[in-house]
């Protein structure tokens, strides 16, 4: 005889969803990385531009802007999986278009609180690229947010 698994509560949800977000982001940022990369610049490929990167800056270059995509996890990730859970358990018996619903709005508000994370994210992968006499050199994420703000 098996037993039931036991429900997250909604502070174990929220923590889940932004653990899982902030590793999930540790193994794809350097992709995110050459993303943004090769958009501001000109490079033939994603392995040309990786290697550009890495010349340039070492390895660490393709973790450029990681605080910031932690902190979009943290601020899109949490909220939108724990929003949902909380919603999904007020609903009773829902249907597919009631998750939808639900699952549309709480992603909707975790991206309003998410956007300036994702604006702070593209800012300091690109600022790299930038010339040097142009670059902001954004210590973190903070110091991002008091220059922009």
């Amino acid at each position: 005889m098996s037993a039931k698994p036991r429900t997250l509560n909604t502070a174990e949800s929220f923590g889940v969803a932004g653990l899982s977000g902030c590793l999930a982001t540790c193994c794809v940022h350097p992709m995110d990385v050459l993303r943004i990369r090769m958009q501001v610049g000109s490079f033939s490929g994603p392995l040309d531009c990786a290697k550009a990167v890495v010349k340039s800056e070492g390895p660490k270059g393709l973790y450029a802007g990681l605080t910031a995509g932690i902190a979009r996890q943290i601020a899109y990730s949490m909220p939108r999986m724990g929003l949902y859970t909380m919603a999904l358990k007020k609903a009773e018996s829902p249907n597919f278009g009631t998750k939808l619903l639900l699952g549309s709005a709480c992603g909707g508000v975790a991206a309003v609180i998410g956007v300036p994370t994702e604006v702070a994210l593209v800012r300091m992968a690109a600022d790299a690229r930038a010339p040097v006499a142009e670059r902001r050199n954004y210590k973190n994420l903070l110091d991002l947010w008091g220059r922009v703000a």
